[in-house]
C-alpha cells in the first residue's frame, strides 16, 4: 500500500520515481488566499506544501498533476496558479461541481473531472457536461462496462479511485476505465509493464 504520507513532496517525488503516470493531490484555500496541499481544512501552524511547490518539480513531460479543488476554490486563484507552473498535464477535479462551472468559465481548455459519490445513481454523462466537465471520476466499485462504455460513447473519460488491489486494476483496464488512481503507484506501474 502508500509508502509515503498522502498530498507531500516526498510522497510526489516517489510516485515521479517509480514511473507514475501522474499523482492526485488536494488542494485547500488557507491563509492569505494561498493553496496548500492538503486532504484535510488547514490547520494553523502545520507546515504544508503549496500547489506552486507540487507544480515545480521535476516531472516527465507528459506526467500529470490531478488536482482535487477541496472546499470552495475561487476559479481565479487556481488558475493564476496553475498559469505559472510550468507543467503542461493538469486535471482538476473536485466534487463540487460549481468549481469545474467556474473553472470552465474562464479557461476551458483546462481537463476538469467531475467526482461523484458511489451513492450517486444520475447518468455519468449528464453529470459531466453539467460540470463542464471532460471525465467523470467514481469510486472503482460502483464502475461497470455499461458505464463506461456509455460514458466513452459521449467522449467523457473515466478516472476511477482509489484502487489498490491487482485484480481490481486488472477489471478496470480490461473494462476499459482511462485513469486509475491509486495509493500503490509503485507497484501498479510494475504491474501494467
Amino acid at each position: 500500500m502508500a509508502t509515503h504520507p498522502e498530498n507531500t513532496l516526498p510522497g510526489f517525488l516517489y510516485a515521479i520515481e517509480a514511473g507514475a503516470d501522474g499523482v492526485e493531490l488536494d488542494i485547500a484555500v488557507g491563509p492569505g488566499e494561498s493553496l496548500l496541499v492538503t486532504h484535510d481544512p488547514p490547520v494553523t501552524g502545520r507546515d504544508y506544501p503549496s500547489l506552486d511547490d507540487v507544480l515545480a518539480l521535476d516531472a516527465p513531460p507528459a506526467f500529470v498533476f490531478d488536482i482535487e479543488a477541496k472546499g470552495i476554490v475561487p476559479a481565479s486563484l487556481l488558475l493564476d496558479a496553475i498559469r505559472r507552473s510550468r507543467q503542461h498535464g493538469l486535471i482538476v477535479r473536485s466534487f463540487l461541481h460549481d468549481n469545474l462551472r467556474a473553472l470552465h468559465a474562464i479557461a476551458p481548455e483546462i481537463m476538469l473531472a467531475a467526482l461523484i459519490e458511489s451513492r450517486n445513481v444520475r447518468d455519468w454523462t449528464e453529470i459531466a457536461n453539467a460540470a463542464g466537465a471532460s471525465i467523470i471520476s467514481p469510486h472503482y466499485s460502483v464502475a461497470t462496462q455499461e458505464k463506461v462504455g456509455r460514458a466513452h460513447a459521449a467522449g467523457i473519460g473515466v478516472s476511477v479511485w482509489t484502487v489498490n488491489d491487482p485484480a481490481d486494476w486488472r477489471r478496470m483496464a480490461d473494462m476499459g476505465v482511462d485513469f486509475i488512481i491509486t495509493n500503490d503507484p509503485a507497484t501498479a506501474v510494475r504491474y501494467f509493464k
